[in-house]
């Protein structure tokens, strides 16, 4: 008897985590893009809902790179380039983490990644918080140009990102109040599994920088529809932004399976 019952313990166990982490999966993806499916060589402006933002004039275009089958976007100008994916369905409540992989190729190089409202991305006041590396540097930038923050070491020296290694560059921000944002890489060509935490004082000890969230031109993280890309001199894959799991839905989780493994060890008693 108490056989059977572990086994069918276990057995909704597995169902209930399954379901949960289904339901995490599917509702935590807002964006997933590897430039892969859909993309030819040639000018990203145009293709599968990217369109080109302001820049120079003339305005340089960002463009997909086949190498040997692994597309990637790359440019040599300043380009600004923009995806309209769709309402984000954000709350000043949510916690999203932003994710991709760039190589700069030149000293003063831009790889930057963010995400915002698509009909103001490519205007300077409407231009949302991004992260990577600007003119060089590993920084977060707040909103409309706003107030640029620079990962330092511990001599008070801004980093700079190696040129030429691929890195995978991570940032999570908080959307309440004004908003922080982190910053985390990954050097890829050195063959690094685990991020490194970058700060942005001597001291080691300031983690975030301000997203600037409560500038005027911010139409509200409810109205966010679309990710934007900046690139001078880099190159950019593996995009994705995924929102960590909702509190009230992991403490649901939780509730039911103390529930399950308390009616568990009530028969069991029985």
């Amino acid at each position: 008897m108490i056989i059977k019952q572990m086994k069918m313990f276990y057995t909704s166990l597995f169902a209930f985590l399954a379901l949960l982490l289904s339901a995490t999966f599917i509702q935590g993806q807002i964006l997933i893009e590897n430039f892969q499916s859909g993309y030819s060589t040639g000018n990203l402006s145009g293709q599968n809902g990217w369109n080109q933002g302001f820049g120079a004039t003339p305005t340089p275009s960002a463009t997909v790179v086949d190498a040997s089958g692994d597309f990637y976007v790359s440019s040599t100008g300043n380009s600004y380039n923009i995806l309209d994916a769709g309402n984000f369905s954000l709350t000043t409540a949510d916690t999203i983490t932003l994710t991709f992989d760039l190589r700069v190729t030149a000293a003063s190089a831009n790889a930057a990644f963010g995400i915002g409202n698509y009909n103001q991305i490519s205007s300077s006041s409407g231009t949302p918080p991004v992260f990577g590396v600007i003119s060089g540097i590993w920084a977060v930038r707040g909103w409309s140009f706003g107030t640029t923050v620079n990962a330092r070491d511990t001599g008070n020296i801004s980093l700079l990102a190696s040129q030429n290694e691929w890195y995978r560059v991570q940032s999570t921000w908080d959307l309440s109040g004004t908003g922080t944002g982190t910053l985390s890489i990954m050097n890829l060509t050195l063959g690094e599994t685990a991020f490194t935490q970058l700060y942005f004082n001597a001291a080691q000890t300031q983690a975030t920088a301000d997203l600037q969230l409560g500038n005027a031109n911010n139409p509200g993280v409810a109205n966010w529809e679309g990710v934007f890309l900046r690139t001078t001199n880099g190159r950019i894959d593996n995009l994705s932004v995924i929102p960590e799991p909702n509190t009230y839905a992991l403490l649901i989780g939780s509730l039911g399976l103390a529930a399950l493994i308390r009616r568990f060890r009530f028969a069991r008693k029985a």
